[in-house]
């Protein structure tokens, strides 16, 4: 088995895709649950031992977990699994699952698969930008080639059967990661993601459900799955996902012209110039000055910083990602003056 740490410092994920200048990045993910096995929530360990070792040996045979990795959450370091946790690949949970969980990972880390999280199975593909379709299509031909081969526990009235009842149905969650500043600026933002949960979707934080938007970024999804098919679910997400770049835009627009401007454009070149200076910095005010400069790309400011080197910092700038840049355990001081030294470095001009 190879290891499930990261290849490359930031991955894909600096990448930019379809609408990019609100969309960071589209997720599609699929519960399934073993047929005779007890939820994972009922910490079984006979069962939840099963169905790791079934789920590992029967991946051993994709072509895509053969050049990518197949993991053990044990073997992993606690570090290890929190660098996943940052970069989007493994839940919270997943993470402090250091008994019977475990991971798949494709080589370009865009097709993570976990093990033993809230369900057997929660597989996933994801993707730079608006790309919900796109990863729907990989991830459908992942499924069928899993079910082929698991029996996955099914009814013919509810559907696939998960841990949380919202997600019985088709399994399915598509979501998107919207960096959404100026609607947050100008104090539309709370009507906006309230009217969310009356179309059946839900809005959640940069790390998805139970966090915190951290730098204007949410991330938005279907709430249920239950009555309705893949399809029309992801078309749903996608259309609402289309309403609010157009909400944004025009919210950006709006602060770029007067009286909004010059306050715009002082936050904006503020924020650049304590990224520029500081000496040390936590990672909460990082997100949000980092939020300022890219809101300032978007509005055609001349930052000498492109919108990949963002995306970059938003994650080599975590936690966990420091330490492991670092090579060693940095006390909360010495961690906030090592992501002042990178954000200088790459922001000089």
């Amino acid at each position: 088995m190879s290891a499930a740490t990261p290849k490359k410092a930031d991955g894909w994920f600096k990448e930019c895709g379809p609408h990019s200048s609100v969309v960071i990045s589209s997720r599609v993910r699929l519960a399934r649950n073993v047929l005779n096995a007890s939820f994972p929530s009922l910490n079984k360990q006979t069962d939840l031992k099963n169905v790791l070792d079934t789920v590992l040996k029967v991946a051993e045979a994709h072509p895509l977990f053969k050049k990518g990795s197949i993991q053990r959450m044990p073997d992993l370091s606690a570090l290890d699994r929190q660098v996943l946790m940052e970069r989007h690949i493994i839940s919270k949970e997943l993470a402090a699952n250091d008994r019977f969980g475990g991971l798949l990972l494709d080589e370009t880390e865009r097709t993570p698969v976990m093990i033993n999280e809230e369900d057997h199975v929660r597989m996933a593909a994801l993707g730079p930008g608006l790309g919900l379709e796109e990863a729907w299509e990989r991830l459908t031909e992942l499924d069928d080639w899993m079910g082929k081969r698991l029996p996955w526990s099914y009814h013919t009235s509810f559907g696939f059967l998960t841990a949380c009842p919202t997600n019985c149905g088709t399994g399915l969650r598509a979501s998107t990661l919207l960096h959404l500043p100026a609607l947050v600026m100008t104090n539309e933002i709370h009507n906006i993601l309230q009217g969310l949960s009356r179309l059946g979707l839900a809005a959640r934080g940069f790390y998805g459900e139970g966090s915190k938007a951290l730098g204007d970024i949410f991330q938005i999804s279907n709430a249920s799955s239950l009555g309705k098919n893949e399809k029309s679910l992801i078309r749903l997400v996608q259309q609402i996902t289309l309403r609010l770049v157009k909400h944004e835009t025009e919210a950006r627009q709006r602060i770029h012209e007067t009286p909004w401007r010059v306050k715009t454009e002082d936050a904006v070149f503020r924020s650049l110039g304590i990224l520029q200076n500081a000496r040390q910095i936590g990672f909460e005010e990082a997100m949000t000055l980092l939020s300022r400069l890219r809101l300032g790309l978007h509005l055609g400011l001349d930052l000498g910083v492109s919108l990949s080197t963002l995306n970059s910092l938003t994650i080599l700038t975590q936690p966990a990602h420091l330490t492991r840049a670092e090579g060693k355990d940095l006390s909360i001081p010495d961690r906030d003056a090592a992501r002042a030294a990178l954000l200088r470095k790459n922001l000089a001009r």
